[in-house]
Formats: structure tokens, C-alpha cells, sequence
């Protein structure tokens, strides 16, 4: 923690559980200066419904993830998006998340791992109220607070902080528990590969 390796602990949500979906866009920018890039990055950090982006080199130049309740929705997003920069995202792509996975980082210590997160599928509509949505913004980005912790926070008993969290645990919103990791401090690159499959069963896919 101290060398900035372990940058914090991260709560792991299924956002399909309150009935979203993931819409990926893929940016290519059209003669933009350093400070229109800037700006365009700027207004994606804050916009409500961008769950991450990332700058990339290759083909594109930003990939952007975005939480939509449907394709309408998203295609306002999109629109206002747009709108805002005109004539300077270009060449875009759009992909719709059905299933996502995450693997432990067997490649951090040279071993295969085959536990996995995944998340995503049918959108529902699980009720929560105010104290579930107080309880998930505190663990958010600290999934290390305890229930008493949380608790004192929220004027609660531990033990309803604890009932809580374990019902929404099982109930899939909370997927995992993470360690946020620095990976430039162990040499770590991310490269993405964009496969498409041609004329695959179930089985093969």
C-alpha cells in the first residue's frame, strides 16, 4: 500500500440486477487538439451512466463503457455525446455486453486460476432501498470497511449492516470483493483482442 502498489479494494456490482445493460463504444478521434481530448475525457469521467473508459493506441483511441437501461436509452447518451463534440469522434463502433467475466490474476504469480466473476445476462429489477444504496456507495470503493464501521456511519447495528450486505450478496448485485492493483509498478500492459467468431455452435463458442 505504501509503494502505491495496492491502490485499494473494490466492491464487484451486477448492474443487470437493477436493470441495466452494458454498451461498449469504441472512439476514434477526428483532428482533435490535446485540450478537445482532454475535454472529451473530462466529460466522460462525470458523466453518471459511464461505468469506466480507458485511452487506447491501435485501431482506436478511447473505449468507453457505458450503463443504459436499453438501446433507446443508450442511444441518447450517444446522441448527446455527439452533440457535444461535433465532428470529432469518428469511425465509432458499438458493442452490447451480454456476459462479462473476470479472472483472478493467475499471471501475477505464474499460476492458473479457475475461479471466476461473471455478471450480466437478463436484466431484472431488484428493489432496494435507501440504506442498501448508502451501504453500496461506502463499500464502492472501500470493500474493506467493516459492518461496524459501515454501521457508525449509517447510525446502524452491525448486524443489520451485515444481514444486508449478505442479502445482496446473495441475491447477485455484490459479485466479488478486489484488490485495485497498480500493474504499470509490476510491468503489466493491458492488450485487448477484438475476436470474431464465424459459423460457431453453443459447445464451440
Amino acid at each position: 500500500e505504501k509503494k502505491g502498489i495496492i491502490k485499494g479494494y473494490v466492491t464487484f456490482f451486477n448492474i443487470s440486477k437493477f436493470g441495466y445493460l452494458y454498451y461498449r463504444l469504441y472512439i476514434r478521434y477526428e483532428n482533435v487538439t490535446p485540450k478537445e481530448e482532454e475535454e472529451i475525457t473530462d466529460y466522460l469521467k462525470q458523466h453518471k451512466n459511464v461505468v469506466w473508459l480507458i485511452s487506447t493506441s491501435g485501431k482506436w483511441d478511447l473505449e468507453v463503457l457505458f450503463a443504459a437501461r436499453n438501446f433507446i436509452h443508450f442511444n441518447k447518451l450517444l446522441k448527446e455525446l455527439y452533440e457535444k463534440f461535433p465532428g470529432k469522434l469518428h469511425n465509432n463502433i458499438i458493442s452490447v455486453s451480454t456476459a462479462n467475466y473476470h479472472h483472478p490474476r493467475g499471471y501475477l504469480i505464474d499460476k492458473k486460476t479457475d475461479l471466476q466473476i461473471s455478471y450480466g445476462g437478463e436484466p431484472e429489477k431488484i428493489e432496494i432501498d435507501e440504506i442498501d444504496k448508502k451501504i453500496i456507495r461506502l463499500i464502492n470503493q472501500n470493500a474493506r470497511m467493516t459492518n461496524s464501521e459501515i454501521g457508525m456511519k449509517l447510525n446502524l447495528n452491525y448486524k443489520t449492516i451485515q444481514a444486508r450486505i449478505r442479502r445482496l450478496e446473495e441475491s447477485g448485485v455484490i459479485q466479488a470483493y478486489r484488490t485495485w492493483l497498480d500493474f504499470f509498478k509490476f510491468g503489466v500492459l493491458y492488450h485487448k483482442a477484438l475476436i470474431k467468431l464465424k459459423k460457431f455452435t453453443k459447445e464451440e463458442e
